[in-house]
């Protein structure tokens, strides 16, 4: 298969997102993986996010990353609130918040390689930015109103346009991509 790169960090396309949730061998690292597909929070993001428990709204299903929640130098909302978000994760939120410590973003993306690996996925361009990159990507093709994915995201319109518009899905995974999504969209 060929891998989708952004800036030589991988895309996945859904058959390469359910083979490597195949590989991820331990409840604790699934629930991680999934947290940050579904909220595409940075790494430092979710770092701080399992300290940080009271940022998760669960009656509105809402995670609010406050201003000093993203220390990212360029970020273009100074705080952001993450939804829409599937009922899926108000479980795995609640258990998030009672695991051990997230590991550093270095073993983070050893873990992904090595789970691919284990699961013939190609380690190629697999970082702790890949669930950010793809799940952007995914809500542009499933035609997520852009300026929700701006919001949602904390990106400008331009870094959106710039990375994650036009990426070479083929047909069935768009349809893919959007019978999944339409169950957390609309």
């Amino acid at each position: 298969m060929d891998e989708i790169l952004v800036k030589n960090v991988r895309v996945l396309a859904p058959q390469e997102f359910d083979t490597l949730l195949q590989g991820i061998d331990d409840s604790v690292s699934r629930r991680r993986f999934l947290l940050l597909w579904w909220t595409g929070m940075r790494y430092a993001e979710f770092q701080r996010f399992h300290k940080n428990s009271n940022w998760y709204l669960p009656r509105r299903n809402v995670i609010h990353i406050p201003a000093e929640g993203s220390k990212k130098v360029k970020r273009s909302q100074l705080e952001r609130y993450i939804h829409p978000l599937p009922d899926l994760l108000r479980e795995i939120i609640n258990q998030f918040h009672e695991d051990p410590s997230p590991p550093t973003r270095q073993t983070w993306n050893e873990n992904l390689k090595r789970w691919a690996t284990k699961v013939n996925l190609s380690p190629v361009g697999l970082s702790a930015k890949t669930t950010r990159k793809s799940i952007e990507s995914w809500m542009v093709v499933a035609d997520m109103p852009l300026n929700q994915i701006y919001l949602r995201q904390g990106h400008s319109e331009l870094t959106s346009l710039m990375h994650y518009q036009g990426l070479h899905f083929n047909p069935g995974e768009k349809d893919e991509i959007k019978r999944r999504l339409s169950q957390i969209l609309y």
